[in-house]
């Protein structure tokens, strides 16, 4: 899926070190959500994270039916695709709860450079 744009679970690309832009390093980030803003998958946290989560299981349901051909999504709460955008959503929301919100990092803050031998003991398998 990467290969063609669809970021699953975190984002690999290549980039020049933040810290010595002389040499091209693989860059590894986190991914896994379709919605940028993680609070809106924190209902808790952020009270129009509600209705913005409710909208965009809808969205998510009318887009499962439109890919089966199905057009008419009148009373789509009641239907499986809606059941299934919520199983999705949900695991986006696990996914989002253990992510790192970056907006308030510098760059050298989120630089954690590591040969391959130190991912392969933070990431194994």
């Amino acid at each position: 899926l990467h290969s063609i744009g669809i970021k699953v679970f975190f984002d690999l690309m290549t980039e020049p070190d933040a810290k010595n832009p002389e040499i091209i390093v693989a860059h590894i980030d986190q991914g896994g959500v379709a919605v940028p803003e993680l609070d809106v998958y924190a209902p808790h946290r952020n009270p129009d994270a509600k209705i913005t989560l409710h909208k965009y299981r809808l969205h998510v349901a009318r887009m499962l039916a439109y890919s089966e051909g199905s057009f008419d999504v009148k009373g789509i709460m009641a239907t499986p695709w809606y059941k299934k955008a919520h199983e999705a959503i949900d695991i986006e929301a696990e996914i989002a709860a253990a992510q790192i919100d970056t907006d308030d990092l510098s760059p050298l803050e989120m630089y954690h450079r590591m040969d391959l031998n130190g991912l392969k003991d933070r990431a194994p398998g």
